[in-house]
């Protein structure tokens, strides 16, 4: 037992040793991660900036449930993607400063990965070196090396070897704690923030869930145990759902508001996919070119979602152990087959999930991917089904331990060593050489000093909102002048100082802008009127029509960084910053017509339509500081407000509090964005936030002064704490109780 622990444990530094060397500069805090694309980078748009955010606000006393910094306000929680209930997450990010909490994350979570592709390689019976070859591949593989800019994708998958390791270990001993076990990771999966990678892991846990049920069959012969294990596998997910429900119910309030209430279209979830083509780069990664050297041919696809590289030995290594399914060597010392019968139905198992993860996600094999997506609830909310790649780089993994199995029972004792030595070596040569260029990292020092724009726009200490015009065009330009992230990586310091969306949220800076996949949809309706109203040339200039104009001043905001030379009377140069040089510079206008956070309007338009408000704010007449558009009626307003006075005391991410002396009867509008949750206490008592100009919040209030208080305490945060909390108990009691029965025993 001791000697078993020893060897355990050496696995465990195996793992640190090589992650220690693969990602040695963020480790010792030399680097933090950068990697993007040609479109974009995940990490510094989306995935840095909502964990940041995590941080600053654990460490502020405060749960991250609205986010002042983006949208005009955003239920960043509710959206899903920044894992804030995740439990690793609120550990690292509120012991941590954020870009430590970051790296470290991403690292933790490759070593997860390993242990737990280990632990289930030991539980069908590999050797240990054979489960410890299965782990290295694992983590070093396309999935998780390519996606390191997509933590909350990785964060998710990390988990699916100790899903099944939890599957195998109930149908080995029948104990109802595995089942528990396992609906506790399922919910940690949907925890760390990528729902669509929780989902797919629970229909290839399905399918070996079914897998086990059938060999137990055809082992007992006995029909009751068909409708038991389905209870057990429906178990398995009311855990998960239930322990994961503080999160699940406000994403399933958020999903009704957002872009994707009715799910995409067979088009959009088809839009980027993998072509039959693309197989090559299971033995070429790098065939259609390099995205850290910016050569990656995109018409083939998304490189990372179409990467599924687990090293060209271990790919061999897989063949052969399907090879070995149509032999019958003896081993030295007695008379049974190489393989026992189960450890052959693995190979038939991985094999046939190898193949229905490329044909679902292949081009030309649509059809079985359309029938998924017509007919298995929640499919059709999800793009890049190449994300179902995860289960063929998996099963590759265990077909490479078990064909290694193979080739050493063939070889004599003396030989045994040398040839782990040397695939060992092989592997971890191959898969070092493809991915440490995925692994890029700039000073962490030049990565979060302030950026000029900042500096100028914190000069500046009243409340107002930027919008980075056109931000996605300096990206791109970046990338190509640091030729991906191979070599000169100043034009990415440049890029920075545009703010784009979401990075503002660094130095606390108010956007009306922001990046999501999951858009709320009425801003995004509201910011195409914007774009429709404004003309990109090639020159570099743009021009802003009066309606853009009057979009922007709605929302709050004074000040537009931008590389681009905006033309408009409204807008004033207030300074210039090198971007790169030969570049054009990096510019910030200042907005002249911008309207205050919060104001007084005497009169309300009521109008029956989204469209008709639309159109209203399109109008070139429309005075919003003269009248608020609100789709439902009410009998209030005066002529004129004039001489009334608002002013914000307090401004946090959950309360708002303004004062307020009317003239005349009128309306507080409030320039943050409508959403279920907000509360308003006009002088103490509950009053009613009605929906104004689209997406802004305002209240009716007759002439006299108060003070108006929001309060963000969302219901569908309380009814999801209060379900996690009664399943943890539940969970608690059980293992209580298990633990005093053994004991008692």
């Amino acid at each position: 037992m001791k000697r078993n622990r020893l060897n355990n444990l050496l696995v465990v530094v195996l793992f640190l040793v090589l992650l220690i060397v693969f990602f040695w500069k963020s480790i010792t805090l030399q680097g933090v991660f950068i990697t993007g694309d040609l479109s974009a980078s995940d990490i510094m748009d989306q995935n840095y900036p909502m964990r940041n955010f995590l941080s600053q606000s654990l460490k502020n006393g405060y749960f991250p449930l609205w986010n002042p910094y983006v949208f005009c306000g955003f239920p960043s929680f509710a959206e899903g993607q920044g894992g804030f209930f995740y439990p690793l997450n609120l550990l690292l990010f509120y012991l941590l400063p954020a870009y430590l909490a970051y790296n470290y994350s991403v690292i933790l979570t490759f070593f997860l990965a390993g242990l737990f592709t280990y632990i289930y390689a030991r539980a069908i019976k590999l050797s240990r070196f054979s489960s410890l070859l299965a782990g290295v591949i694992f983590i070093f593989s396309g999935f998780f090396v390519s996606r390191l800019k997509h933590i909350n994708m990785i964060n998710s998958a990390c988990w699916l070897p100790l899903l099944f390791f939890l599957i195998e270990k109930y149908f080995q001993t029948k104990k109802i704690r595995y089942v528990i076990l396992s609906g506790i990771v399922w919910g940690m999966q949907i925890l760390a923030g990528h729902f669509e990678i929780a989902y797919y892991s629970m229909l290839g846990v399905g399918c070996y869930f079914l897998f086990k049920l059938y060999t137990v069959y055809k082992k007992e012969k006995k029909a009751r145990i068909i409708p038991k294990n389905f209870a057990i596998f429906i178990l398995v997910v009311l855990i998960g759902v239930s322990l994961s429900a503080v999160q699940m119910i406000p994403s399933y309030e958020y999903s009704k508001y957002s872009i994707r209430t009715e799910g995409l279209s067979y088009e959009e979830t088809t839009m980027w996919t993998f072509y039959p083509e693309g197989l090559i780069t299971f033995l070429l990664p790098y065939y259609y070119g390099d995205p850290a050297k910016a050569t990656y041919q995109q018409r083939r696809g998304i490189f990372w979602e179409n990467c599924a590289y687990v090293g060209l030995l271990p790919l061999l290594l897989a063949f052969i152990s399907l090879f070995s399914l149509f032999k019958k060597y003896k081993l030295h010392r007695n008379k049974q087959t190489i393989f026992s019968i189960e450890i052959r139905q693995y190979i038939i198992f991985f094999s046939c999930l190898i193949l229905l993860s490329l044909l679902t996600v292949m081009k030309r094999s649509f059809f079985l991917f359309k029938i998924f997506w017509l007919f298995l609830p929640g499919f059709k909310f999800f793009r890049f089904q190449q994300r179902l790649l995860l289960f063929t780089e998996f099963s590759l993994v265990i077909l490479a331990a078990i064909g290694f199995e193979f080739v050493v029972q063939k070889l004599r004792k003396a030989e045994i060593n040398v040839f782990r030595s040397v695939v060992f070596l092989i592997i971890v040569t191959d898969l070092f050489i493809f991915g440490i260029k995925h692994n890029p990292t700039i000073s962490p020092e030049e990565w979060f000093s302030k950026p000029e724009t900042v500096n100028f726009l914190e000069k500046d200490k009243s409340q107002y909102r930027i919008y980075s015009f056109g931000h996605f065009y300096t990206w791109p330009v970046a990338y190509r002048l640091a030729q991906g992230w191979k070599g000169d990586l100043t034009p990415y310091l440049g890029h920075r100082k545009v703010l784009p969306e979401n990075f503002n949220m660094v130095y606390n800076i108010s956007s009306a802008g922001g990046y999501t996949s999951l858009f709320l949809r009425r801003f995004s309706q509201l910011e195409s009127i914007l774009w429709k109203n404004s003309s990109l040339f090639q020159d570099g200039s743009a021009i802003l029509s009066s309606q853009a104009i009057k979009i922007l001043s709605l929302l709050n905001v004074k000040y537009i960084p931008t590389i681009w030379r905006l033309q408009n009377d409204r807008l004033e140069m207030k300074m210039e910053s090198e971007f790169y040089p030969e570049m054009p510079k990096v510019k910030v206008y200042e907005n002249r017509q911008f309207m205050p956070r919060a104001y007084i309007v005497p009169q309300a338009r009521i109008l029956s339509s989204e469209k008709e408000v639309l159109g209203m704010l399109a109008w070139e007449k429309f005075n919003p500081l003269k009248e608020a558009l609100i789709e439902e009626k009410i009998n209030h307003g005066s002529q004129s407000t004039e001489g009334s006075n608002v002013e914000i005391i307090r401004y946090s991410p959950l309360e708002v509090v303004v004062k307020t002396s009317l003239t005349n009867d009128g309306f507080l509008v409030l320039s943050d964005t409508y959403y279920p949750g907000w509360k308003v206490f006009i002088n103490g008592k509950e009053g009613k936030i009605l929906q104004a100009n689209y997406i802004m919040r305002t209240v009716p209030l007759d002439k006299g002064d108060y003070e108006v208080k929001f309060v963000y305490a969302p219901q569908s945060f309380k009814i999801g704490l209060i379900i996690t909390f009664v399943a943890l108990g539940l969970v608690f009691l059980f293992s209580l109780r298990k633990l005093v029965f053994s004991r008692n025993k």
